[in-house]
């Protein structure tokens, strides 16, 4: 009997697939908040855009460029140009992260890893800038419906106010003018700062006697070239002085003042040194 070879059948291993490179957790991460922060980033410079677009003319607008306010000096401007300089700047490092993330995101992987540490950096970069124009966007916002910064001019008010004082002015909702308020006026292509003496109802009388409201004697230094006054205040106007009279150029010289000329009241000095 002949022998019948054995023939083993060949055993095929099981092939394992290649592992597939996945991105890690951190790198996931950092590319969800980078997202979030050009969002972020893009609501406020758009903020700060619009209102300074819509603004321009506005006189106590600190980023104004269209008319002349109480804080128009080479200095103010040079601030001014300086800060939508850098805005512009950082604007344009956006750009290139937002360039940054979208290529990230379609990198191989392995890669990915091997600069994740280098895109870490650009994202803490842009971290750092992106606190610009969201600092911008309060300030803008609060300078353009509230508040606004000011320095006086000249010496009208003295001794309440000095040349060079820095003050803030109240121009948001809800603001009501009373007697004797610290105001902020519009007259020809000057910013004026006045007390608020004569408001609707009240009688006033300027004359070389001097100025009298309601009856009362306030003041007994009026220049010769003074514009006569015997009248009640009608509604719409008032009637302002300087605290240094003998040196200010008031409703005693250019009468009284349509209300609609008023911008704002001071609300408090600021003491800069």
């Amino acid at each position: 009997m002949i022998p019948v070879e054995k023939i083993e059948e060949p055993v095929l291993e099981p092939v394992v697939p290649a592992e597939t490179p996945v991105r890690s957790a951190a790198e996931i991460a950092l590319i969800r908040k980078s997202e979030r922060k050009l969002v972020r980033f893009t609501v406020a410079a758009a903020i700060v855009i619009v209102i300074a677009i819509l603004r321009q003319g506005q006189r106590l607008f600190l980023f104004n460029f269209a008319a002349t306010n109480l804080n128009v000096t080479p200095t103010s401007l040079f601030f001014s140009y300086l800060t939508y300089a850098f805005l512009l700047f950082t604007a344009g490092y956006a750009l290139y992260f937002l360039k940054a993330v979208r290529r990230r995101k379609t990198v191989d992987p392995a890669a990915a890893s091997s600069s994740f540490e280098s895109f870490r950096k650009q994202f803490d970069l842009f971290d750092l800038l992106a606190v610009i124009p969201s600092f911008l966007a309060v300030v803008v916002v609060a300078n353009a419906f509230l508040i606004s910064p000011a320095v006086v001019d000249g010496p009208s008010m003295e001794p309440t106010f000095y040349e060079n004082d820095a003050v803030l002015v109240y121009h948001g909702p809800a603001l009501v003018y009373e007697a004797d308020d610290i105001v902020i006026l519009a007259r020809e292509d000057k910013l004026l700062i006045k007390r608020l003496i004569g408001l609707p109802g009240d009688h006033v009388t300027v004359s070389s006697d001097g100025v009298w409201l309601n009856g009362d004697l306030i003041e007994a230094d009026v220049a010769d070239f003074h514009i006569p006054l015997d009248q009640e205040i009608p509604e719409g106007f008032c009637f302002v002085l300087g605290d240094n009279r003998p040196h200010s150029n008031d409703s005693r010289y250019f009468g009284l003042v349509p209300t609609d000329d008023l911008l704002g009241k001071v609300v408090v000095k600021i003491d800069l040194f």
